[in-house]
């Protein structure tokens, strides 16, 4: 094998050289993971998805909060396991649950680039769904509850588009 038929890749062990055309480097080739990676995030679905865009971008997007959602997934198994039931993907509703505290917590402890992160994902399906249902959950189990909270002024000063989104939509859908 010549130098040119290898290609780098990271494993446990630290960076190795292996086979262009092998199984490793098809799966650890950081290319085409970048280029796998941007695709999915393009699309707003991984390959293996939790369901929604939403659950997906936030997995890609908010490492943050990857814990609360791998619990749903967990849950989601489990169950279908348990009671002999096919697989579904966590309620929508549990996903904007994520979402609050990911937001409620990043907005406490002062994390501006969480919040940040986590408004690029709720701008784009907001954008995306465009007045279904899905907004009604974002909306009323996200936004409002942040709004009560007392987090609106911050919400504005850190993300005034997001902000201004979230009126626009209230404005179209007779919510304001």
């Amino acid at each position: 094998m010549t130098h040119d038929d290898e290609v780098p890749v990271d494993t446990a062990a630290g960076p190795v050289r292996v086979h262009r055309g092998s199984l490793i480097a098809s799966a650890l080739d950081p290319a085409r993971t970048d280029a796998e990676r941007q695709a999915q995030l393009a699309l707003g679905r991984m390959q293996w998805s939790l369901g929604s865009e939403l659950a997906d971008l936030l997995w890609m997007v908010v490492p943050e909060a990857r814990a609360a959602l791998a619990a749903l997934a967990s849950k989601a198994l489990a169950d279908a396991a348990e009671y002999g039931r096919f697989l579904s993907a966590p309620l929508y509703g549990d996903v904007t649950s994520v979402v609050y505290d990911v937001l409620r917590t990043a907005l406490a402890e002062q994390q501006a680039d969480v919040v940040q992160r986590t408004l690029a994902v709720l701008r784009r399906v907001i954008v995306e769904v465009d007045g279904d249902f899905r907004w009604g959950f974002i909306h009323d189990y996200v936004i409002r509850m942040l709004e009560s909270d007392g987090h609106g002024q911050a919400l504005e000063e850190l993300d005034p588009e997001f902000a201004e989104l979230v009126r626009a939509t209230r404005r179209r859908l007779g919510q304001d």
